[in-house]
């Protein structure tokens, strides 16, 4: 499969995720005015990743991919085998593992440090190991201080 037929089946996956987004997110009940709705910027996210899905779908149709039928299925095993697209697919498992999972059973702070240790320790090669633990408790410590002391804000 090339290149520009993964493109096409990513940006059809992203158009499809971004229409569910907006949807969603537009739907959240509001708390007055339209723009007063905590849905705004998630839906206007959404949108606008919409909009670069299909400006990547064009891209990908014009230097000549295309959708051939039972393709896309064929292509899965490489797409998750492939060496190449280990940290596209850990980028995509570690922040829902963060979401759905880590946060609401160990709280925030404690969800973030594990995160970031995680992120930083497999993606980041620029800086030495010793770093890593001090920006992964860094980085919540200072979210601590800035939101639930300076600002009064409880994140659970």
């Amino acid at each position: 499969m090339s290149k520009q037929d993964r493109d096409v089946i990513a940006a059809i996956l992203l158009m499809a995720l971004s229409a569910f987004i907006s949807y969603v997110s537009f739907t959240m009940p509001s708390r007055g005015d339209f723009t007063e709705s905590p849905g705004i910027f998630p839906g206007l996210m959404g949108a606008l990743l919409f909009l670069f899905a299909m400006i990547l779908l064009v891209r990908a149709i014009h230097r000549g991919g295309r959708l051939k039928p039972g393709g896309p299925f064929r292509g899965l095993v490489p797409l998750f085998t492939s060496p190449e697209n280990r940290p596209l697919l850990l980028g995509i498992l570690f922040p829902g593992i963060f979401v759905l999972v880590a946060a609401p059973l160990i709280g925030f702070y404690y969800a973030s440090a594990l995160f970031l240790a995680a992120m930083f320790f497999l993606f980041e090669r620029r800086w030495p190991r010793w770093v890593v633990p001090i920006v992964a408790a860094g980085v919540p410590a200072v979210l601590y201080l800035l939101f639930n002391q300076l600002f009064m804000l409880q994140i659970k």
